[in-house]
């Protein structure tokens, strides 16, 4: 398959590409899921990273193609809503094209360094945290202002939240859920504010550089309309501090994980972050 993309590749941009297969994360099951390459375009004596593609595990997967045809039809709808700045976050669509017997979509390569990959680097576990989170939250809400908000009913809130996370959750956190959820369903006649969401926002689809989110990656879970309100930021540090406590325990560290288990400091920035956030 790869020479068949590669010589798609060298006619349709005039380079010589070279593939270098990409870990998979295993989010999505094996069969249902998509791998990805890295393309560096050689030029001479260097190597500079061109794109990514993405194609079904099996050709003949109707899933895994739907997924890229969602990343296609939603990277097309950001590209006209987005402001330039933003767009240089997100990937722009190079080609989306079958080759060969497999359809195989092609993404502008975005330079920096995966938010996951350095949470328990720096002085500070907490400062680390709360540095990313202020960046995510700053991005979400530059995101969300692109466009128009749509007061929504809590009780469709309510139902949006049911149907979406409850079949995701522990037993711990869907009691949770039902909490809120009651507390929602108490004034059914609230209006929220409704706005596009990520629906995947978290650390391993974020990209740092100078201390800025340089992109944002995997867009297939987005959604105009069916996410509840700070879906993307919830997401985001619910992962995140998940993350954080499976790299406290890979690293071997039990001071560091007991530390992280008792710690306030993780909630005081979680909640303030939340507080930030306004409803219609």
């Amino acid at each position: 398959m790869i020479p068949f993309i590669g010589e798609y590749i060298r006619e349709k941009f005039n380079i010589d590409p070279i593939f270098i297969l990409l870990e998979s994360r295993q989010i999505r099951q094996a069969e249902l899921s998509t791998i990805s390459f890295l393309v560096k375009k050689k030029e001479k004596d260097r190597e500079d990273p061109f794109a990514i593609i993405k194609m079904p595990r099996y050709a003949d997967n109707i899933q895994a193609l739907r997924t890229l045809e969602l990343e296609n039809e939603n990277l097309t709808i950001l590209s006209k809503k987005l402001s330039q700045e933003l767009l240089s976050s997100v990937p722009s669509i190079l080609f989306f094209d079958k080759i060969s017997d497999a359809y195989v979509l092609g993404e502008r390569f975005i330079a920096g360094l995966e938010m996951s990959s350095a949470i328990l680097k720096g002085p500070s576990i907490l400062d680390n945290f709360a540095a990313n989170s202020i960046a995510a939250s700053s991005w979400l809400s530059e995101f969300e202002d692109s466009f128009e908000k749509r007061p929504t009913g809590s009780h469709q809130i309510t139902e949006s939240l049911s149907n979406d996370l409850s079949s995701k959750l522990s037993q711990t956190n869907y009691r949770l859920l039902n909490k809120a959820l009651k507390i929602l369903s108490a004034e059914p006649d609230r209006q929220m504010a409704i706005v596009p969401q990520h629906g995947d926002f978290h650390a391993s689809n974020i990209f740092m550089k100078n201390g800025k989110i340089a992109g944002v990656i995997d867009w297939e879970d987005f959604s105009l309309v069916s996410h509840p309100p700070c879906y993307d930021l919830v997401h985001f540090i619910y992962t995140y501090i998940e993350a954080l406590y499976e790299a406290a325990l890979r690293s071997g560290s039990l001071e560091l994980t007991k530390d992280l288990q008792s710690s306030k400091a993780l909630q005081d920035i979680a909640g303030a972050l939340l507080d930030r956030k306004s409803v219609v």
